[in-house]
């Protein structure tokens, strides 16, 4: 607790003094003439044009040319026709605009255009439209590291067109935006999506570094073990796996969480020390909050945590109750009656995943509720089936998925790889046409999407406090000798 109030209290006087220099908002320069420069953070092409988002870090008032001020928010530049100036604008370049701010859509005039209100309005930069056209451009030449990800990322465009080039574009684009995200899908993709609650799945989230880890343990670790090669060494290539599959991602938030999670894990391997998923998610919040303060506080990174809290609450629980229930007779004679005992082991494993799973996704739902509210004003009550039904399919699709990009991308230099990729390719294919299946059922269904008003911050905060308590409280009365700690109510202990 002392380092977390020391971190956060050098976190505030770091923030004044930003907040001083730059100031984070400029309300009062909506609808006035000016020349805005700021960063390019991403380009979303499209059918009807050009979607270009930056941050805004400097305007100049067309009246006083004189009068330069710094800020810092964020702005989306919307190109109808785009020229060729504007099609090869790529993220990092400095863009030099000649217009005037918009306020977003549901932001009275002259004030700030973040479309997110109370509690929550901190999770992002102020953000504005620009209309406007461009009148200096900055081009950033890319380093090393960018041009072997870009090639790297063409060379996975080729080889999923090149292996089955029956499955279409639009599966290819769907697949890797499961595996990597930042794909750009087309609408009624992502509307279905969306209305069964699985939208997340399309953007790169952790539960891909999860399974790569594991996938590593397995693999990696196990060969590392049998070739008797220092342990530091796997520790290391692990992590430099990790992160370079982050880069593929295009280190998303909730990627560069879960790469920063699983690296202090791997740490505390190497140092024979045990860790939790709490200290972990302690550690990756402060890493990415100094390495990137405006990426981590965003909406994405709020759902991402929250998510991941929910999930270490069930691990935790789950650690405390046996996983496995194995028979304690001694194993029958015979082939049949062995068969048979094996299925009833596969029987009672399956139902403490089954307990286990659906356990996990009712508190991922619960802590996730309230932030999908009040930052979309939208809510999907079947995404409890859908991600249960969805959870044991993405499982083995996410894997298999990457394996065949990685197969794949082999068997362009290495001729013999191809059946393999092939192969990987129909097994790939066909989960994803099982949860396109369970997409569009759940989807289908009437109110699969809600729109609703968001909550006010009190009953944000009332909502959480019940959440923390609720599991205390429950405790307490199911069991006499349960002690409840409650320091915020009562300083010491209160026994029923």
């Amino acid at each position: 607790m002392l380092v977390l109030s020391a971190f956060l209290l050098s976190g505030a006087a770091f923030g004044i003094v930003q907040e001083t220099a730059a100031p984070a908002s400029a309300g009062e320069k909506v609808g006035v003439p000016l020349t805005l420069t700021g960063a390019v953070d991403s380009v979303y092409p499209s059918a009807k044009g050009l979607l270009i988002a930056m941050t805004v870090r400097q305007t100049v008032e067309t009246a006083a040319p004189t009068r330069v001020e710094r800020c810092h928010l964020s702005a989306v530049w919307f190109v109808p026709k785009p020229g060729q100036q504007e099609r090869s604008i790529r993220p990092g370049e400095v863009l030099t605009l000649r217009g005037a701010l918009v306020s977003s859509a549901g932001s009275a005039p002259g004030k700030s255009g973040d479309r997110q209100a109370g509690l929550f309005s901190s999770l992002s930069l102020p953000s504005y439209e620009v209309e406007g056209k461009l009148i200096g451009l900055t081009v950033a030449p890319p380093g090393a590291s960018a041009r072997w990800l870009d090639g790297a990322q063409s060379r996975m465009d080729t080889a999923l067109a090149t292996v089955n080039p029956g499955a279409g574009a639009d599966r290819q684009k769907l697949l890797k935006s499961i595996v990597f995200g930042g794909v750009s899908l087309d609408p009624q993709t992502k509307q279905s999506f969306l209305q069964s609650g699985l939208l997340h799945i399309l953007a790169a989230s952790g539960a891909n570094v999860l399974l790569l880890d594991r996938a590593l343990d397995v693999s990696l670790f196990a060969l590392w073990r049998r070739l008797r090669l220092p342990f530091a060494g796997a520790i290391g290539f692990n992590a430099a796996l990790i992160w370079f599959f982050a880069g593929l991602c295009g280190f998303v938030p909730s990627i560069n969480r879960a790469a920063a999670m699983s690296t202090y894990a791997k740490l505390g391997q190497l140092f024979g020390r045990n860790t939790r998923v709490q200290s972990g998610l302690a550690v990756a919040a402060f890493v990415l909050s100094v390495a990137s303060p405006g990426e981590f506080a965003s909406a994405s990174t709020a759902l991402s945590f929250s998510a991941t809290y929910a999930v270490a609450l069930s691990l935790d629980k789950s650690d405390s109750r046996p996983q496995r229930l194995w028979f304690k007779e001694p194993a029958p004679k015979g082939l049949w009656r062995r068969t048979l005992r094996l299925c009833l082991q596969a029987l009672v494993e399956f139902g403490l995943w089954a307990k286990q799973a659906f356990y996990t996704t009712c508190l991922v739902e619960l802590y996730l509720l309230p932030l999908t509210i009040a930052l979309f004003q939208q809510v999907t009550p079947f995404s409890l089936v859908s991600n249960f039904v969805a959870a044991p399919l993405l499982a083995l699709l996410l894997p298999l998925s990457g394996l065949f990009v990685l197969v794949a991308a082999i068997s362009l230099s290495v001729p013999f790889t191809m059946p393999v990729a092939v192969w990987l390719s129909q097994l790939s294919y066909g989960l994803l046409s099982v949860l396109l299946v369970v997409v569009d059922r759940v989807s289908a269904w009437p109110f699969s999407l809600l729109v609703v008003k968001s909550p006010s911050d009190v009953w944000l905060v009332a909502y959480y406090l019940l959440l923390w308590l609720t599991p205390k409280l429950y405790r307490a009365f199911s069991n006499p000798r349960y002690s409840v700690h409650l320091p915020i109510v009562w300083p010491k202990h209160v026994k029923k």
